[in-house]
């Protein structure tokens, strides 16, 4: 597993978070963190 040494923490509305998960669930993905970094980087 690669090593993180950096937090970078970000609120979300509950209306962003249900996108959110939909998106993830279109994309085929469980884990929020690395889908997040994925779509940032």
């Amino acid at each position: 597993m690669k090593e993180y040494s950096k937090g970078i923490y970000v609120k979300f509305k509950p209306e962003e978070v249900e996108l959110l998960h939909d998106r993830m669930k279109e994309a085929g993905v469980q884990n929020m963190s690395a889908y997040i970094r994925k779509m940032a980087l």
